[in-house]
């Protein structure tokens, strides 16, 4: 898991749901301060969070911890898509 990368997975899906780091910081009971930090890369989310942040940006804990947004990662989706 790459820090800075999740961090920005989760700005990407936290704006494309049009929210601020204070609301969901809100919807998850901590501070806009430690959004801020996961995002920017300084720090991870606790893992006891990862589902709660999967479920309000609308995507699953895999996709969090994955790195959906490398190349590798939509490589690795376009193969078993093909693969049905």
């Amino acid at each position: 898991m790459d820090t800075k990368n999740m961090g920005a997975f989760i700005c990407k899906l936290r704006k494309e749901k049009g929210m601020t780091q204070q609301q969901l910081a809100d919807k998850l009971q901590v501070t806009d301060k430690a959004v801020s930090k996961w995002e920017r890369g300084l720090a991870c989310p606790d893992i006891s969070v990862l589902p709660q942040i999967a479920e309000i940006l609308g995507v699953n804990v895999d996709d969090l911890l994955s790195n959906p947004t490398t190349d590798k990662w939509h490589a690795f989706k376009e193969l078993n898509r093909n693969d049905v």
